[in-house]
């Protein structure tokens, strides 16, 4: 995850910045430290090939990432400073990115009874699913590359 990670981080970081940031809302300071600590943070994925120290990172760089977009959107319901800005961390990390599922799948459904692709597209997805699950153990026989991606994968 070395470098890779921290490339993918900051590209993930501009284009959400990019998405989210709105005008009429003003940014406050603790949104942006968050963002820039989280950026940082990133950076030691390439310094560091400590197993221990990474897995830490990923969790506080996903707390602050949360917050820093929820600050850069205006999407708190709790003032900042306060120990209710957990509940926005949990609410904005866990629940809002899944709460609009079923008008997904309701989507899909309607788009099926309108003749739409949509549904065909769906089972294309799920068919997809079984042929990684065989092919994916295939790769790193075939070739050396993806056998030191996935060689610390449990089997």
């Amino acid at each position: 995850m070395a470098l890779g990670f921290t490339v993918s981080y900051f590209i993930i970081f501009i284009i959400s910045t990019v998405y989210l940031y709105k005008k009429e809302n003003k940014v406050d300071l603790f949104s942006v430290i968050c963002g820039v600590i989280s950026l940082a943070g990133a950076v030691t994925f390439t310094l560091y090939a400590n197993y221990f120290m990474n897995a830490i990172m990923f969790v506080l760089i996903g707390g602050l990432f949360t917050l820093y977009c929820l600050g850069i959107s205006g999407s708190y319901s709790h003032s900042r400073g306060n120990f209710k800005m957990l509940f926005d961390l949990f609410f904005g990390a866990f629940i809002h990115p899944f709460e609009n599922f079923p008008a997904v799948f309701g989507g899909i459904r309607a788009g099926a009874k309108k003749g739409k692709k949509g549904y065909s597209a769906a089972i294309g997805a799920l068919l997809a699913v079984p042929v990684l699950v065989v092919i994916i153990p295939l790769l790193p026989i075939s070739d050396s590359a993806p056998g030191r991606i996935l060689r610390g994968w449990p089997s």
